[in-house]
C-alpha cells in the first residue's frame, strides 16, 4: 500500500516508521515489531482477501492526526513547539488504529485499543486529544466521553488536561462551540459530553459513552472494568481507550488486558476489534541496565523522556534494591512476577497423532470428566485413557474431547476461530444461546456406555443436577471440587506426561489454544493452580483434563476405591 506524502503526510510518516520497524526489527523493542507484523498482515488481508469485512479509509486517520496536533501543550516547558505534534512511533499507533473500517456499515473496526507505554512518554496528553476529537470533530450524535480510573482524582487527570487543551485553543472553542464547565466539557451542537468517573462514584449505572478513556488500568478493579466495558455495548462504534503503564498486580484486570493484548497482537488469539500498542523491556529485563534497552522501551526518549533524569533513575536503582522494582515497572514497563504459559507447547505438538478418534481407542479404560460452569460459553467433557506401553512399561495417556458451543456465542467475532473449529468439527454448536444440557447429558451417557469408564469426575459447580440425573442412569460419578489440593500435583502431572511425551491428542486446535491459555503461580509450599490471563481466554477443557488426571492419581493411591458404587467425593 502507497501512502502520497502530499496528500496524507502524518499516514506517510507513520507508515515510514512501520516500515523500518519491519526492516530493522533489532533497533525497536519486540513488542512493537508483533504490532507492525500485525499491521502489515492486516493491510494484504484487506487488498488480496476479498472475503475480508474490512477496508482502508486513509483520509480519515490523516484528518484524526492533523486535528489532534493542534492542540497545544498544557505542562512542562521548552517544547520545540507550541503544539503537541506526533512523533513517527504515534503516527504509527494512531494510523493503525484509525485506518481500518467495517464495509458493511463504515464503522470503525477496533473496539477496545489498550496502550503500555512507560512513564513519561505522553499517554495522558494523547488521551486528553482523543478525547477532544471524539467530543467535538468526530461527527458523532450525542457523543459521550468518559475519563475514568479508581479514584476521583485519577479520573480527573486527563479530563483535566483536556479541558486546559481546549481552554487554550479558542479557535477550537469558537469553531466547534465547545463550552468547558467546572466538572463537564460540553459540546451542544452534538449533545455531546466529557466528564470525569471513577469506581467510588455513586453509580455508573445510565452510561452510553461513545469513547472510555480507561488511565492507569493496572490499578483498576474488575468490577469498574466489567460496568465500563458492559456499557460500550449500546453503540455499534464505540471505543474503549486503555493507556497505562505496568503495575505490580500480576493477577488483576491490568494485567489480563495486558497479557490478553500481547497475545492478540503475537497472533495467537484472534481478535480484530482489539488493538495493541506495548513499548517494554520484557524480552531484554536481563540486560535492564543498558541504554540501548532503556532507548527501544521508551519511544519518546529525548523528547518527554529526560535521559538525564532517567540515567538518574537507573543508578538508583542499580543501588537500592527497592527502588530497582519501581523503575522496572514504571520506566521499562516491566510487570513484576508475571505468569507465563504453564504447559510446554513445542512438546503438546510433538504428541498430536493424526486420525486419532474415540472410535480408535477400543477397550482401553478411562477418566471422563466434565466441567459445565457455564451454559452460555464452551462447556467440555473430556476422556482420559490410561495404557501401558509394552516395550518401556511406562504410562501412555491419551487425551481426547468434546467441546460444545452455543450458536449465538458463534456471532462474537472477538473469537473468529470459533466458526472455523465448528466446521472443521473440533467444536460441536448447540443451536441458540445457550447449551442445551439434555442433549449435552445424552451424549456424556451415551459415551459412557461406550467405553470402559472408572468414572465420571464433575465439579459440583453448575452440574449438580446433570450429575443426579447421570447417577440414576447408573453412571459411576465422583465429586471434583476446584481447590489447589485437588489440581495442584494431577496438574504438575499433566505437565509431565506432555514434557515426557507420554501423551496422545488428535491435535485438535482449540484443545491447543485452550492448553496455551493456562498460567500457573506457585504458592509458597509449591502448590499451583490453573488460570488465565484473560476471561476472553478459555481453559476449561484442560481443567476437565486435570480432574481425569486425578482420577487415575487417587486410583493408585485407592485400588479399591471403584469397588463400590454411588457418587464419591475428591
Amino acid at each position: 500500500m502507497k501512502i502520497n506524502a502530499l496528500d496524507h503526510p502524518n499516514c506517510f510518516v507513520g507508515m515510514k516508521y512501520a516500515e523500518d520497524v519491519r526492516d530493522n526489527p533489532l533497533n525497536y523493542c519486540v513488542k512493537i515489531g508483533y504490532a507492525v507484523q500485525r499491521f502489515f498482515k492486516d493491510i494484504e488481508r484487506v487488498e488480496k482477501d476479498e472475503t475480508c469485512p474490512y477496508t482502508i479509509d486513509i483520509d480519515k486517520a490523516e484528518r484524526f492526526l492533523k486535528l489532534v496536533q493542534q492542540f497545544e501543550h498544557v505542562k512542562g516547558a521548552n517544547w520545540k513547539s507550541k503544539c503537541i505534534l506526533y512523533e513517527p512511533w504515534q503516527k504509527f499507533a494512531f494510523l493503525n488504529l484509525f485506518m481500518f473500517y467495517r464495509k458493511e456499515t463504515n464503522r470503525r473496526r477496533f473496539r477496545n485499543a489498550a496502550f503500555f507505554w512507560p512513564r513519561g512518554n505522553a499517554k495522558s496528553a494523547v488521551a486528553s486529544q482523543v478525547g477532544l476529537y471524539f467530543l467535538s470533530l468526530d461527527g458523532e450524535v450525542g457523543p459521550e466521553v468518559v475519563c475514568a480510573s479508581t479514584k476521583k482524582d485519577a479520573a480527573r487527570i486527563v479530563f483535566d488536561s483536556a479541558k486546559a487543551m481546549a481552554e487554550k485553543n479558542k479557535s477550537f472553542l469558537k469553531n466547534t462551540k465547545t463550552r468547558p464547565l467546572a466538572h463537564t466539557l460540553l459540546h451542544p451542537p452534538s449533545n455531546g459530553v466529557m466528564k470525569p468517573l471513577s469506581s467510588d462514584a455513586k453509580s455508573q449505572d445510565g452510561l452510553n459513552p461513545s469513547l472510555i478513556l480507561g488511565d492507569e488500568i493496572h490499578e483498576w478493579t474488575r468490577a469498574l472494568y466489567d460496568v465500563l466495558d458492559s456499557s460500550m455495548t449500546k453503540r455499534d462504534d464505540s471505543l474503549f481507550v486503555m493507556i497505562s503503564t505496568a503495575g505490580f498486580n500480576t493477577e488483576g484486570i491490568g494485567h489480563e488486558i495486558f497479557a490478553y493484548t500481547v497475545r492478540v497482537l503475537k497472533g495467537e488469539v484472534e481478535d480484530d476489534t482489539w488493538y495493541g500498542n506495548i513499548y517494554d523491556a520484557e524480552e531484554e529485563k536481563e540486560n535492564w541496565e543498558d541504554v540501548e534497552v532503556w532507548k527501544r522501551a521508551n519511544p519518546n526518549w529525548g523528547i518527554s523522556v529526560d535521559p538525564i533524569n532517567f540515567e538518574a533513575k537507573a543508578k538508583k536503582a542499580v543501588q537500592t534494591p527497592a527502588s530497582k522494582n519501581n523503575f522496572l515497572v514504571k520506566h521499562l514497563n516491566i510487570w513484576t512476577n508475571q505468569a507465563s504459559p504453564y504447559f510446554d507447547l513445542e512438546s503438546w505438538d510433538a504428541c498430536a497423532v493424526e486420525g486419532l478418534t474415540l472410535d480408535s481407542m477400543g477397550g482401553e479404560r478411562c477418566f471422563m470428566s466434565m466441567d459445565l460452569a457455564t451454559k452460555i460459553d464452551l462447556c467440555p467433557y473430556v476422556f482420559l485413557f490410561r495404557s501401558k506401553d509394552k516395550e518401556t512399561e511406562k504410562f501412555i495417556y491419551t487425551l481426547i474431547d468434546k467441546s460444545y458451543l452455543p450458536e449465538k456465542r458463534l456471532e462474537d467475532e472477538r473469537n473468529t476461530s470459533y466458526r472455523r473449529w465448528v466446521d472443521e468439527g473440533w467444536l460441536i454448536k448447540h443451536e441458540g444461546a445457550v447449551i442445551d444440557y439434555e442433549k449435552l447429558e445424552a451424549d456424556i451417557h451415551n459415551d459412557y456406555k461406550q467405553h470402559k469408564v472408572n468414572s465420571l469426575m464433575y465439579d459440583p459447580w453448575n452440574a449438580t443436577a446433570t450429575a443426579q440425573s447421570l447417577e440414576k442412569k447408573r453412571v459411576d460419578l465422583t465429586e471434583y471440587k476446584m481447590t489447589t489440593g485437588n489440581l495442584s500435583e494431577p496438574m504438575k502431572q499433566l505437565d509431565a506426561v506432555i514434557r515426557s511425551k507420554q501423551i496422545r491428542h488428535n491435535g485438535s486446535p482449540l484443545l491447543r489454544w485452550c492448553l496455551s491459555n493456562v498460567v500457573a503461580k506457585e504458592d509458597p509450599n509449591g502448590n499451583v493452580f490453573p488460570r488465565k490471563d484473560h476471561d476472553r481466554l478459555k481453559i476449561d477443557p484442560i481443567v476437565a483434563a486435570i480432574m481425569a488426571m486425578g482420577g487415575w492419581i487417587n486410583e493408585e493411591q485407592n485400588t479399591s476405591v471403584y469397588e463400590e458404587r454411588g457418587v464419591r467425593f475428591i
